[in-house]
């Protein structure tokens, strides 16, 4: 592999800042495996008290939907990574971050990166919840690695581009949906064809055209444009290009 500055197990490389955590925590409170790896047992450090300055126990225990206390780990949405000052990667390296959920086996996600040129991010952790049995085998735990940037570009242009692909299903099945009310035969490809999505819209459904002005709501019943799929998408791609994570961001459903 490719000489890394990281390459001592006597300095400081990065932190990780993960709200409600009240501090950092730095490369040094992680277990380094090697000179390019590192890992930190979440669900060791919360219980043991390693990690310090937290409000957990103000908070409380949370609780789950079936009345069973939440892993502390959970309350970990987000996390901020940073590099601990310049140099410390070469212009062709990425420091990855990867989570280890208990909730899919334990299998290693990778979840955002940072490098010389973005020393920061903001990373959605995306935890799955809790199994209603707890997998004693598997902990959770977060990873952070050296890797070459170019592997690391690829694999998150790939990521992205499977989200995108991702809500363009979601609003055909959803434009599927509307139009079998009307008893219709929806169009193959809507979402690729906006003006042909407002006239089967308004044959199956009877949503008004796009042009037209949109009527009072009624308990039952609510009339959109004919292009309300064509409109939702593009704000949903304007948003995702702008912050691929700003739907795990969100407070609730």
């Amino acid at each position: 592999s490719p000489h890394s500055p990281m390459s001592s197990s006597s300095m400081q490389y990065f932190s990780v800042l993960m709200p409600p955590l009240m501090y950092p925590l730095s490369s040094e409170v992680f277990t380094q495996m090697d000179t390019a790896r590192w890992v930190l047992d979440l669900e060791a450090a919360l219980g043991s008290g390693t990690v310090t300055g937290t409000d957990f126990a103000a908070m409380g225990a949370a609780i789950d939907a079936n009345g069973q206390p939440e892993p502390a780990y959970l309350r970990l949405r987000e996390c901020v990574l940073f590099l601990a000052r310049p140099g410390l990667l070469q212009p062709d390296q990425a420091l990855t971050l990867y989570i280890c959920d208990p909730a899919i086996n334990g299998s290693w996600e990778f979840r955002g990166y940072v490098s010389a040129k973005q020393p920061s991010a903001i990373v959605a952790l995306n935890w799955v919840d809790a199994p209603a049995q707890p997998m004693s085998q598997h902990r959770a735990c977060i990873g952070v690695s050296v890797e070459p940037l170019a592997e690391v570009e690829a694999r998150q242009t790939n990521r992205l581009a499977m989200k995108e692909d991702f809500a363009k299903r979601v609003g055909q099945d959803l434009y599927n949906f509307m139009s079998s009310f009307g008893g219709g035969t929806s169009p193959s490809s809507p979402l690729q064809r906006s003006n042909s999505i407002g006239h089967a819209l308004g044959r199956t459904v009877g949503v008004a055209a796009p042009s037209a002005a949109v009527g009072p709501r009624t308990s039952s019943s609510i009339t959109v444009p004919g292009d309300v799929i064509d409109r939702w998408f593009d704000k949903f791609l304007s948003k995702f290009r702008r912050d691929p994570y700003f739907l795990s961001r969100a407070k609730q459903l």
